[in-house]
């Protein structure tokens, strides 16, 4: 099994606090319409993608691995469009 600090230090898991760090910055200057509705959507799908990268990370069963890692590109695509809408 991988060591978390093996982890933490993957590139992949460092974008991923990055955009939760943008995320957590951009949010609160949301207008009030989209900040409670999709800006919590948006914090929610990024500390979510984070999980399943980890999962993946920690994850030894290759078929397990693909399903977190399908579920990561899923709500990434779901941030993405997100991002769109909130301008």
């Amino acid at each position: 099994m991988p060591h978390p600090k093996y982890i933490a230090s993957a590139k992949i898991y460092l974008d991923c606090r990055k955009m939760i760090d943008l995320i957590l910055d951009c949010v609160p200057q949301f207008p009030r319409d989209y900040k409670f509705t999709i800006g919590t959507e948006m914090q929610k799908l990024s500390v979510s993608i984070m999980q399943e990268v980890a999962a993946a990370y920690l994850n030894r069963n290759p078929m397990e691995k693909a399903q977190h890692l399908i579920a990561v590109q899923a709500q990434f695509e779901t941030l993405k469009m997100l991002i769109r809408i909130a301008g």
